[in-house]
């Protein structure tokens, strides 16, 4: 019995994300084609190409299909400790201090 619900998961995961996909590539290709060759005279594009265009905004500012962004906080805190070592430790005494900020 586990492995039937195993197989609906899998089937209804995929029409979700097909469903997903036809969603988001139509809203990006009618943006695109409403916006981008009036504004820009620049070609309009066909469903396949935007879903490509997404799929391709996805890899290049969602860091790839893990999903290994700003969102997981080891990469909050290596950017911290980054600006911290520029920034002369400002993060760090704002939140050490905070009645000097200003904030409760």
């Amino acid at each position: 019995m586990k492995w039937r619900r195993t197989i609906r998961r899998s089937i209804l995961g995929s029409l979700w994300l097909l469903a997903y996909f036809a969603v988001l590539g139509t809203v990006v290709m009618l943006l695109w084609n409403a916006l981008i060759p009036d504004l820009f005279q620049g070609p309009a594009i066909t469903f396949v190409q935007a879903v490509g265009l997404l799929l391709l905004t996805h890899l290049l500012f969602r860091r790839g299909f893990g999903g290994f962004g700003w969102r997981y906080p080891h990469w909050r805190r290596k950017w911290r400790a980054t600006s911290d070592n520029k920034c002369g430790n400002q993060h760090s005494d704002a939140e050490k201090n905070p009645e000097q900020t200003g904030k409760p």
